[in-house]
Order: C-alpha cells, then sequence, then structure tokens
C-alpha cells in the first residue's frame, strides 16, 4: 500500500490559543504559519474592552472621595441658590400685586369721592358752595377746580399761589416802605381816637386815594389827593367832606398779601371804624397769558373778608365789587371774537356774581357793584343799572377818562366812585350798621368761638410786625 502524504487543516491546540491570548503590552500576534489572524486580532480587541471595564470599576482613593463630596455639595448649594431666588421672585410679584390693588381700590375711592363732590357741586355751580362760607377755616383748598383760567392751559401754576396761606413781600423795599407807612397811619388813627367812618383795604386801587404808589408819591396820582380830601377828610376841616375814611393800600399786593398785612398790624385793635370797605382780587388773576380762575380768586377775596370777621366780629365789612378792565387798547371788555381764551373781565363777572351772593348770606356784610360808574355804551350814553352783564356788556367800554390805562381809575373816576360810597353810606349802610350793632348786642361771647391769624402777631407797642435783624 502506497503512502499518501495529506496535507489537512487542524483546530490549533489549546496551548495555542493560550499564547494567544496574550496581555496588552503583547503588540506581536502571529500564527504558526507567521501569517496575521484576523480572528486573533479580533478577540484581541475584545480583550482590551474588557480591561478597560475592570479598570473603571477599580476602587476610589481618598483625595477622589474628597473632590466628589465637594462637588456634590456644590451641586446642592446651588440647588438651594435657585430655590431662594425662585421664592423671592414669588414673594415680590405677591408684593407687586398687592401694591398694584392698594393703588387701584386707591385711585376707585378716589373717583367715588371726586364724582360725589362734582355731584354736590357740579362744573357750572362750582362758585356756589362759597357763598355759604362762615368762617375762614371752612375754605379748603382742595375745593379749588380748576387753578387756570383756562382750564387747557396748565403753566400757571407758577404764578398762581394758594390763596389761604398769608404771604409777605419784605425784602422789598418799596413793599416795606408802604406797609409801614399804612401801619403808622392806622396806629396814629387807633391812638387819637377819633370817629372813623370808613377804614379802606386794598392794592393799588386803594393806595391810589391817597396819590401813592408803592408807598411813594406819584406825581400822575397827585390830583387823586386832593379828592380824597374832599370826600374823606371829615375831621381835618374839608367842608365839603362828610366822612372820615382812611385808606391802606399797596400796589401790586394780591389777596394773600393783603391778608397777612391785617394778620400784621393793620388792623389795629383799638381801630373800629364804622365800615371796613375791601376791594382786593383783581391782581390775583395775574398777567400774560397765564390767568388764574375765578374760583381761585373768589376764595382768595372771602379768606380776606372772613379774617375781617374774626378780627372785628361786631364791625360791618362792605365788599367791593372787582373794578372792570380792558385787555384791549380801545377799552373794551372784551377780545374780538374769534378769540380761543377766556376774557379776564368774563371772570370778573363771575366772581362779582358769587361775591354778591356771598354777602347776601351773612347780615355784617354788604356788596357794593362800582361796574358801571366806569363803564359807559358804545354811542357814548351811560347807563346806571345793568342787567344780564355777560351778554350787555358787550356793547361797553371804559373810557380813558375814568381810567387811562384800563386798570386803575383816574382822578375823575376816583371822585365818581367816591360820591357813590359817600351815597351808599349815608342811605344803606347807616341803616344796615344799625341793625348789626343791635344783632351784636344779644350775641354773646360764647356764641361763636373767634379764631384768626392775627392771634399770631408779635405784641409789640403798636402791633408791628418787625423782620429779624
Amino acid at each position: 500500500m502506497k503512502n499518501t502524504t495529506t496535507t489537512t487543516t487542524e483546530n490549533p491546540p489549546a496551548d495555542v490559543d493560550l499564547l494567544l491570548s496574550v496581555d496588552d503590552d503583547d503588540d506581536d500576534t502571529t500564527t504558526t504559519n507567521g501569517e496575521v489572524d484576523e480572528t486573533t486580532t479580533s478577540n484581541k480587541n475584545t480583550n482590551t474592552n474588557t480591561t478597560h471595564t475592570k479598570k473603571t470599576k477599580k476602587t476610589l482613593q481618598p483625595f477622589e472621595i474628597t473632590h466628589t463630596v465637594q462637588h456634590l455639595r456644590q451641586q446642592q448649594d446651588e440647588r438651594k441658590k435657585i430655590s431662594d431666588t425662585t421664592l423671592s421672585i414669588k414673594w415680590c410679584t405677591h408684593e407687586i400685586f398687592m401694591v398694584t390693588l392698594f393703588l387701584i381700590a386707591s385711585m376707585m375711592i378716589g373717583f367715588i369721592m371726586y364724582t360725589d363732590e362734582q355731584r354736590k357741586h357740579p362744573p357750572e355751580q362750582q362758585l356756589n358752595y362759597f357763598t355759604t362760607v362762615d368762617h375762614w377755616s371752612n375754605l379748603k383748598i382742595r375745593d379749588i377746580q380748576h387753578w387756570c383760567l383756562n382750564p387747557s392751559n396748565s403753566k400757571c401754576s407758577s404764578t398762581c399761589l394758594n390763596p389761604l396761606t398769608a404771604r409777605h413781600k419784605i425784602g422789598y423795599k418799596t413793599w416795606e416802605e408802604a406797609y409801614y407807612g399804612n401801619v403808622r397811619e392806622a396806629t396814629m388813627a387807633a391812638l387819637e381816637g377819633g370817629s372813623t367812618d370808613i377804614v379802606f383795604l386794598g392794592d393799588s386801587i386803594t393806595e391810589g386815594w391817597k396819590g401813592f404808589s408803592h408807598g411813594r408819591l406819584n406825581p400822575k396820582k397827585r390830583e387823586n389827593i386832593r379828592v380824597f380830601e374832599h370826600l374823606f377828610s371829615k375831621n381835618y376841616g374839608y367842608r365839603s367832606a362828610q366822612l372820615q375814611a382812611l385808606a391802606l393800600g399797596i400796589s401790586g399786593d394780591k389777596t394773600y398779601n393783603l391778608l397777612w398785612r391785617i394778620q400784621n398790624g393793620e388792623i389795629h385793635e383799638s381801630l373800629n371804624p364804622h365800615v371796613w370797605w375791601i376791594s382786593i382780587g383783581r391782581n390775583d388773576f395775574g398777567k400774560g397769558a397765564h390767568h388764574c380762575s375765578p374760583e381761585l380768586v373768589l376764595m382768595g377775596i372771602i379768606r380776606v373778608v372772613e379774617e375781617v370777621r374774626a378780627a372785628k366780629p361786631h364791625a360791618l365789612v362792605v365788599v367791593n365789587s372787582l373794578l372792570p378792565l380792558s385787555e384791549t387798547k380801545d377799552g373794551h371788555l372784551f377780545p374780538p371774537k374769534g378769540s380761543k381764551h377766556r376774557s379776564v373781565y368774563q371772570a370778573i363777572i363771575e366772581v362779582n356774581t358769587k361775591l354778591q351772593d356771598y354777602c347776601s348770606h351773612h347780615h355784617n356784610l354788604h356788596y357794593f357793584d362800582a361796574t358801571s360808574i366806569f363803564l359807559e355804551h358804545q354811542t357814548g350814553g351811560k347807563k346806571d343799572i345793568i342787567n344780564d352783564l355777560e351778554q350787555e356788556l358787550a356793547n361797553y367800554f371804559i373810557p380813558d377818562t375814568l381810567m387811562a390805562d384800563y386798570l386803575n381809575p383816574t382822578a375823575e373816576g376816583y371822585q365818581l366812585w367816591g360820591a357813590a360810597i359817600v351815597k351808599e353810606y349815608m342811605e344803606t349802610l347807616k341803616k344796615k350798621r344799625a341793625q348789626h350793632e343791635e344783632k351784636s348786642e344779644t350775641t354773646t361771647d360764647q356764641d361763636r368761638i373767634i379764631t384768626t391769624g392775627a392771634d399770631m402777631i408779635d405784641d409789640d407797642a403798636f402791633g408791628i410786625w418787625l423782620p429779624p435783624n
């Protein structure tokens, strides 16, 4: 039998497999024939992955544990901060909600109160509630609905001031001279003990009776002195004079300036005339385009009147109407047709109407209307009694013979006005004063508690307020 040599492929023995499973450091893996076996390479990769997996599961060292704990604590702190921030945001949101709710509630309450006030004092009757004022403490600045003459104009806030607060002009030399001059005259009249029929209180129109402006003689008004002496200087030998009067005025003063003067010496404790005659308020409208409202002016006038009533409860007080003025060059009372703004004189008409109503509610007040004295009709004829002023006065004007600047009376204007004052006093005020005195005698001091700002006057020899050194 012939021996045949056959080449047979056999599986490698176990020791070969063991040889092939070398360590990771063994990079050369071959077969017995010196060729690369792909299966063996694959086994190597598998063994390598198994070795790495085993390494990740090794026991942590102490420094690694510390690092891990710190990392976990940092994460916990961050979570706590986030939680605190979220809580703060929720709290702030709650606070904002509560504040918003409070503001809305306040606005609703304010709106309800405003609506109720408007119901009590509707716009067309804004000035009516002033007429029943019985004491200056009843006046409230919040009652003013509009501060500006034209509601659309809000730029008057710098010139239209609170009329309930007394203000002086100490520091202005001419005003100081006029003020101290008035105090001296009032003090002398009180100390003389003579009978004074009328004391005029006011602004430039009142000061003009003496021929003065800002406490100094004005050459243009010199003739006014003669008019005043022949009408109101009975005690000084003027046969034509039927009354004795004293004029205490300062040019440019507004109601709150006169209020301060009254509280600081111009109403002397011993000065008790038969009548206090008040003519103030026209300057309160202001100048230029930013005029103040009629209700603001009316409140200022009533504040002054109530101060006089509080200081002299048994006196008769006359409130003179605001004299007419013209904003045109020809003396007409109203601007040309088509004007976008209300005329100051339209506001004066409103104030005068309410002043008349106000005086009619108090037995010791008397309203004197001097409007018709200074007006003439366009045809040249005068009209003594004027009704429905807002319509009829459109055809009237102020003649320059009575008001050269259409603001302040001339000597002729003072003559006509003064004569009307004397006539009113002799025919009406005497009787009214007697009636008022009868009522005052039956009134005890407990019937009315009088509170006046004059109580704060410094007690010096003549009741004169002196500025600090």
